[in-house]
């Protein structure tokens, strides 16, 4: 009877419980669900400042091809140009570096029908190497199309003599640096002027004219 009378107030005590907790305000579903955090992603204009910040690290860029043998003791190298479309190009100065090896920088060429010019000059300066042969070439590509802007792709071939006929093809030319201006405003305007890259002489002593009074 006892065993009756125990356990008939425990089952009357849960059922007291359960309805004190239906009449909570806490308790329901919506509250509970209110009570968890959050957790999404990042803010909407977090988004946007970071791919902002990604677009404003791209530039222009400038690559090289594989080099060519087009004869025994001759080398070419493409190089190739990637504009950025929010800011195009009218002229461009890239600065090359060239390891010490049987090859001789030449000149740089545009490509066939192409509407803006391209000059080139290299600058030795003594590479960090220990021995005093070693040398690296610097070489300083200048691209101007004036008032229209320079198109994506081909923009110049890089000529090199070997020493050899067997000699092996020009290798670790790397793009050091790249400067871009934008389109000039009309096409007598000249091109953009860069700062000079070094005070060193050029390799090869420029031709001048000299003139005598008597």
């Amino acid at each position: 009877m006892i065993f009756k009378s125990g356990h008939c107030f425990l089952r009357c005590s849960i059922r007291m419980l359960l309805a004190i907790s239906a009449l909570s305000p806490d308790s329901s579903p919506a509250a509970k669900l209110s009570a968890i955090p959050n957790r999404v992603g990042p803010a909407a204009g977090q988004t946007a400042a970071q791919q902002k910040a990604g677009e404003q690290g791209s530039g222009p860029k400038v690559r090289l091809g594989e080099p060519t043998r087009p004869r025994d003791r001759e080398a070419t190298i493409p190089l190739y140009f990637t504009p950025r479309r929010e800011e195009p190009s009218g002229s461009l100065r890239a600065e090359m570096t060239l390891p010490p090896g049987p090859w001789r920088f030449q000149r740089a060429e545009t490509p066939p029908r192409s509407r803006w010019k391209v000059s080139a000059r290299q600058i030795r300066q003594p590479a960090r190497g220990t021995g005093k042969a070693n040398e690296e070439t610097i070489i300083e590509v200048t691209v101007s199309a004036g008032r229209r802007t320079i198109p994506e792709g081909l923009i110049a071939y890089l000529r090199f003599r070997l020493d050899a006929s067997g000699s092996p093809l020009p290798a670790g030319l790397a793009v050091a640096s790249l400067e871009s201006a934008p389109p000039t405003a009309d096409s007598e305007s000249p091109a953009a002027e860069f700062p000079p890259l070094s005070a060193d002489p050029p390799l090869s002593p420029s031709i001048g004219c000299f003139f005598f009074t008597h």
